[in-house]
């Protein structure tokens, strides 16, 4: 990394982050290079194999920055002996291909997590905590980047997230494509449908117009130092900890999207969290679904209609829908907003945290829960149409995720 753009960090700021929402001592203990620029954290439970992910890392171009990868094995005080054996083997492998590795591995073994917080949250917050103290020890205001343990990467993965955080970028998503030419046809076909979803809740969220538009996978992330302190760090969510710990770190500005490289999570069941692409892999193909079932077209409409009076301040005709929904309380709420904003930016800024990601995710259930769901290939043809973009000749759920993978990489129909 460029010296000249390194900025550096009181200690007083890494040890107020660290005292207050640490939940581990030190546990790396080796020193830190002064050219150590970039540290990748990968949880790892019940995986196959581990070290697939740690060969494509080493496959990657070198940045001119050093670079350590910390593996957390986790499991929860009740895993079962096929999970712990797994993970010892996993440990075991991790030892083997440690020096012939051109990057730094650190192995963190967290085997007896208490059941209550066990899972994929805690243990990216252990693996990024300790980040945070390797980069302490230099002073540093160093990229933290989010992998997992069955990801790939293209060969320019750590050159290209070095260039984009030269700049003044707190955080970024990375462009992913999920394997979907592998050998068990149900697999593809639910990954397809998942991916397609996926990118159609993202073009949609940009058609409204929303500032949080943007992809928040777990395994395509990555941020400051100074990022992840100010929003508290992870969270130990079992699931769903990326949306909710990078819509945080969004809504600080200064966000970006890295479509010059690409990270290929893996398609695969799995039961390893409530929700995510295991998940929704495994229930489609048990559930012997289709096609997936989405958020209508229409209840993205009623948000953008809202979304754009929240914007302007207008408090008059807002959706009936959007009424429902809303506390009784809100404009009241927005209302103080407006009082004690400073500027116009101001307000906007508070205003969509007021009414943020979350809320707006909320809204589409109850919209779902309330009128039903619509198939994944209807409602991606009718939001292609309403951007203007052409839709391909032939419409199968794998033409149309081609389709939108082209436009995701090319950022067409950003809103920001």
């Amino acid at each position: 990394m460029d010296k000249k753009k390194t900025s550096t960090l009181k200690h007083s700021v890494f040890d107020a982050y660290l005292n207050k929402f640490s939940v581990r001592e030190t546990i790396i203990d080796k020193p830190v290079s002064s050219e150590l620029g970039l540290i990748v954290v990968i949880p790892c439970y019940n995986e196959a194999s581990v070290v697939d992910a740690l060969f494509s890392l080493n496959s990657a171009e070198k940045p001119a920055c050093s670079v350590e990868v910390i593996v957390v094995v986790n499991q929860g005080d009740d895993a079962g002996s096929v999970v712990t054996k797994r993970n010892l083997d996993s440990i075991a492998e991790l030892d083997v291909v440690s020096s012939n590795l051109w990057f730094d591995l650190h192995v963190v073994e967290e085997l007896n997590l208490p059941m209550k917080y066990a899972g994929v949250g805690l243990a990216r917050k252990i693996g990024l905590d300790e980040g945070i103290r390797r980069f302490s020890m230099i002073r540093s205001d160093g990229i933290l980047v989010c992998f997992d343990a069955d990801s790939l990467v293209a060969k320019n993965y750590f050159v290209e997230l070095e260039e984009v955080f030269k700049k003044d970028t707190l955080g970024c998503n990375i462009y992913f494509e999920h394997d979907i030419v592998g050998p068990n046809s149900a697999i593809n076909k639910a990954i397809i449908d998942y991916e397609l979803f996926l990118r159609y809740y993202n073009l949609a969220m940009n058609y409204i117009g929303v500032p949080y538009a943007h992809f928040t996978v777990g395994s395509s992330m990555a941020f400051t130092c100074a990022a992840y302190m100010r929003v508290g760090g992870m969270n130990k969510r079992k699931a769903g900890e990326d949306f909710y710990f990078l819509h945080k770190i969004i809504q600080l500005g200064h966000f970006q999207e890295v479509t010059s490289t690409t990270v290929f999570p893996s398609a695969r069941c799995s039961d390893r969290v409530p929700f995510g692409t295991g998940k929704a892999v495994s229930a489609y193909i048990e559930n012997k679904c289709e096609q997936l079932q989405t958020y209508p077209l229409s209840s993205f409409l009623f948000l953008k209609c809202f979304t754009e009076k929240l914007r302007n301040y207008d408090l008059k005709k807002w959706p009936k829908e959007i009424v429902d929904f809303l506390p009784p309380d809100f404009m009241d709420s927005l209302k103080k907003v407006r009082l004690n904003a400073k500027s116009t930016e101001n307000y906007i800024f508070s205003a969509f945290q007021l009414f943020n990601a979350f809320q707006a995710l909320k809204f589409l259930h109850f919209m779902r829960d309330k009128d039903g769901a619509i198939n994944i290939n209807d409602a991606v043809l009718e939001i292609m149409t309403k951007v203007g973009h052409n839709v391909p000749n032939h419409n199968t759920n794998a033409a149309l995720l081609k389709e939108l993978r082209k436009m995701d990489k090319e950022l067409l129909y950003r809103c920001h």
